[in-house]
């Protein structure tokens, strides 16, 4: 029998290999297996328990690397792996887990608040593949504010987009089915793009879903806003960038194509993503 660090490393490396889940989903997913594996490592000695901790890091930080969230926590608990004293390390995983869990359920809502008191009467929406962040802001808008119509993108390759579409639609909101190539059509008479975001860089940039960049260009041309909703919890502080090439099915879009961010913390501007990236960074430089 394998011992139980390596069968909560096999439980980590196969979220790894979904491609049908978003980054919430998949960053829940893996903090409840981390979290459940300290509970097996009790009775070994600090030593296994940093190794492990330290590997299970290491694996966030690489099953799924265009998603700010794996990278954040793979960080962490390499940080802890380091720092913590002996005796306390299992508990300070666990609590951190326990935090960061309880910040991706409260992201949602909060988003959602915040988008309401922002978007534009009866306005007609892009978007593209899946988002359970912009499915919990675009179900929460009624009466005028509710969206005339949202045309959600294909989003190929997978097809997410349609997926997307059937449940914005079973939900109550007015969705259609929009192909990749013809984007440019939906997105000429529209009043906003909203997208969502797997990773949030220091610049401002994204990672998300391969066509966002695409998307963001079509906005520009159009001269239509492009608009980011994202919890925070995703915001990478101490990168511009991915530290590798994104997987094949991410694409970077560069800050100066986003017009503003819709946030759990409200409506930021790319000065204020940086902003709370060096607040960030200074934190963890004196701790």
């Amino acid at each position: 029998m394998s011992e139980p660090s390596d069968r909560w490393g096999l439980v980590l490396a196969r979220l790894g290999r979904d491609r049908s889940h978003g980054a919430s989903h998949l960053a829940r997913a893996a903090l409840e297996t981390v979290r459940e594996g300290t509970l097996m490592l009790a009775r070994s000695s600090h030593e296994a328990q940093r190794s492990t901790v330290d590997r299970w890091g290491r694996l966030l930080a690489e099953i799924q690397p265009a998603m700010g969230l794996f990278v954040v926590a793979g960080s962490e608990l390499r940080f802890r792996a380091r720092t913590a004293p002996p005796g306390e390390l299992l508990a300070d995983v666990r609590s951190y887990c326990v935090q960061l869990l309880r910040r991706i359920d409260r992201e949602p809502p909060a988003i959602a608040r915040v988008a309401r008191d922002l978007f534009p009467p009866h306005a007609r929406v892009v978007t593209l593949s899946r988002s359970a962040t912009l499915f919990r802001v675009l179900t929460s808008l009624k009466g005028a504010a509710a969206p005339s119509r949202v045309s959600v993108l294909r989003s190929l390759p997978g097809g997410e987009g349609a997926g997307f579409g059937r449940a914005l639609r079973a939900a109550g909101v007015r969705a259609v089915g929009v192909e990749d190539e013809l984007r440019d059509r939906a997105v000429a008479p529209a009043d906003l793009v909203l997208v969502g975001a797997d990773s949030l860089f220091r610049d401002g940039s994204i990672s998300h879903k391969i066509g966002t960049q695409a998307l963001a260009e079509s906005a520009a041309r159009w001269h239509v806003p492009f608009i980011v909703a994202t919890g925070l919890s995703k915001l990478v502080p101490d990168r511009d960038r991915p530290r590798h090439a994104l997987p094949p099915l991410f694409d970077r879009t560069l800050a100066r194509r986003i017009r503003e961010y819709w946030t759990d913390a409200g409506r930021w501007t790319r000065e204020e993503v940086a902003h709370e990236a060096h607040r960030r960074r200074r934190g963890r430089s004196t701790s």
